[in-house]
């Protein structure tokens, strides 16, 4: 099944953070994180670009980028397509225990004919819950 959201939801221009600002934190099981695409490169995220959240957490991340794509997280399925200006975001509940791939699947507005690519960005890694 494939979930796909989009939405507004900070503007980092607004919140006065440069690009690369990353903002995360877990509350009441939540866990919250901003992350940038720059020249399709990933910021945010360790420098390894490993991304760590605990099994049973409801995950949203907010993504900008400085050119339109789709991102992709290979193993829940779930992509969001990102503007420039605009941040959208993925949404999950980290239930499955492992390592997936954070993926650019498209360059280009959606519905473009650019055609499908497959970048890495980063890995996500759910671990285990206590």
């Amino acid at each position: 099944m494939k979930r796909v959201g989009t939405g507004l939801l900070i503007v980092l221009a607004m919140t006065g953070l440069p690009g690369w600002a990353c903002v995360g934190g877990t509350s009441s099981g939540v866990h919250n994180l901003t992350l940038s695409v720059i020249s399709q490169t990933l910021y945010g995220a360790r420098p390894d670009k490993i991304i760590q959240f605990t099994q049973g957490e409801k995950v949203i991340i907010s993504v900008t980028a400085d050119e339109p794509m789709q991102v992709f997280l290979h193993g829940y399925d779930v992509a969001t397509w990102v503007k420039p200006g605009a941040a959208s975001t993925l949404e999950f509940t980290a239930d499955i225990p492992g390592r997936y791939p954070l993926m650019i699947h498209a360059l280009g507005d959606e519905g473009s004919s650019h055609g499908k690519v497959e970048i890495l960005l980063g890995l996500v890694d759910v671990l285990p819950g206590k």
